[in-house]
């Protein structure tokens, strides 16, 4: 019987001589109250930066969490930033304490040489009124979600093009109800063969996938350090294209990372 070469996590047979690489996706700007929608993906080598980014992150929380609080504790972007959740008492977490904590965090993708893809909408751009009328806002939060997550796929295999091509990757984004459908079936049309086609948009150069194998996957924050990383590039990402004044500090050490900067944004 003939021996079956190295697999991916997925059964896929491996195309190179590395095993995978792991895509963490996440969004933020869900709330009407914000300007973009945002979906940062983080890339991941499997073999060898998992395991050290979440000693990393488990060292974080030994750092500067209690330790009666220490077990299951999720770093949460927003909540650290804005003093909310866990970090509500502004007497034990005040501000600078707060920002020692997300300058840590957000310096893991240099520190492990961690590519971040995302893709990004301007709300105000879409006129749903006219394009989606009888849609609710729900189903208009979604639509604007698998769009900033579908710019964000296409970052992600074009980086696979250019620079790991003899890789593949699988996509990890947190699990939300009101999304997960939405998601799965964008994703499975971007793998078609005639992607390009279906979509009426030959400027979507990385489609179909070549790189991006198996569907989307699904997991909670609280069951991945790779998603809470995941969360601080899209709090960051949204906060720099919000043009919020104390933003730089962090996007700065960040942006480095960035596969490229969308230029769809707006559209």
């Amino acid at each position: 019987m003939r021996a079956r070469g190295p697999m991916s996590l997925s059964g896929l047979p491996l195309e190179g001589d590395r095993l995978l690489r792991l895509t963490y996706i996440d969004e933020g700007g869900t709330s009407d109250r914000e300007p973009f929608m945002v979906v940062a993906g983080v890339m991941v080598d499997a073999d060898y930066d998992l395991v050290n980014i979440e000693a990393w992150f488990d060292a974080l929380v030994a750092t500067h969490i209690p330790e009666p609080d220490r077990e299951g504790f999720i770093f949460h972007a927003t909540d650290i930033w804005s003093g909310g959740g866990y970090f509500k008492s502004k007497e034990d977490w005040p501000l600078d304490r707060r920002l020692e904590i997300l300058d840590e965090l957000v310096a893991t993708p240099a520190m492990f040489q961690v590519p971040v893809g995302y893709g990004a909408i301007r709300k105000e751009s879409w006129n749903f009124g006219q394009l989606f009328p009888h849609f609710t806002n729900k189903q208009r939060g979604a639509l604007l979600h698998a769009s900033a997550y579908g710019r964000c796929c296409q970052m992600v295999e074009g980086y696979m093009r250019r620079r790991a091509e003899n890789e593949i990757t699988l996509l990890i984004a947190e699990d939300r109800d009101h999304v997960r459908e939405t998601v799965k079936g964008l994703h499975a049309l971007l793998q078609h063969p005639d992607a390009r086609e279906i979509l009426n948009a030959p400027e979507a150069h990385f489609v179909p996938f070549v790189h991006i194998r198996d569907t989307v996957h699904f997991a909670k924050k609280a069951e991945s350090r790779l998603l809470q990383l995941a969360d601080i590039c899209t709090f960051v990402i949204r906060g720099h294209l919000s043009g919020h004044p104390q933003n730089p500090r962090l996007y700065d050490v960040l942006e480095p990372c960035l596969i490229w900067k969308d230029n769809g944004v707006g559209t």
